[in-house]
């Protein structure tokens, strides 16, 4: 026995069997009723924050959507406006059944500083679509790093220093400058945060012959 509801109602009916049994004819009693289809998608979450990410770095997060109602629903366009977003993970159209679920990836990729908005939207033909998630996150400017050393020649006859930099302490060193600093003074910018260096200096005088290191420095870099 099969139910085809023509309308949104209740409705009764009956089977009836007719045979050579005495108590012929048999009725069933039948009775269904017709629910209007509901097409609903939902997203979560329905809004997404990536907080503060580095400029030329990026962040990702999941957005899940929901068939929430009791019919098929086709997903036909995802599409993401604001600067420095994207989406990737959900190959398109895609038909959602009553309850599935299906999911794709917004990653926040900042090229500027500062707060950044934006949205992502799924279109479909649910009766809420457009779906909608706001997006949102700033880009920070990469922190930049420098240790500056400056010293005292050990003898009258040094015309010039070389710096050595090593990552333990007591060595090795690599020299870092090719040329002879005659400022007494050096600044290293090839510096990671994180990272502790360990720096000596030697004198060279004008026939060319080093001195030994000095007492080593240290920096640690924030």
């Amino acid at each position: 026995v099969s139910f085809t509801a023509a309308s949104a109602s209740s409705t009764t009916g009956s089977l009836t069997l007719v045979s050579n049994a005495p108590n012929s004819p048999l009725s069933v009693m039948l009775s269904g009723t017709g629910v209007s289809p509901v097409l609903q998608l939902s997203a979560s979450p329905a809004a997404l924050s990536f907080g503060s990410v580095t400029i030329g770095s990026s962040g990702t997060q999941t957005v899940t959507l929901t068939n929430a109602g009791n019919s098929a629903v086709s997903l036909s366009q995802i599409s993401v406006a604001g600067t420095g977003f994207s989406y990737s993970g959900l190959a398109l159209p895609i038909t959602l059944s009553a309850g599935q679920s299906t999911s794709f990836n917004v990653i926040f990729a900042p090229a500027m500083s500062g707060s950044l908005t934006g949205t992502a939207t799924g279109v479909s033909n649910a009766t809420n679509s457009p779906t909608t998630i706001s997006l949102a996150g700033s880009g920070a400017a990469l922190a930049t790093h420098s240790v500056n050393l400056s010293w005292s020649a050990g003898t009258s006859s040094a015309v010039g220093s070389y710096v050595y930099r090593g990552t333990q302490a007591g060595g090795a060193y690599t020299r870092l400058n090719s040329s002879l600093v005659t400022s007494m003074s050096y600044s290293d910018a090839n510096v990671l945060s994180g990272q502790t260096y360990y720096y000596v200096a030697t004198d060279v005088d004008s026939s060319g012959l080093e001195s030994s290191y000095s007492s080593e420095a240290f920096a640690t870099i924030p």
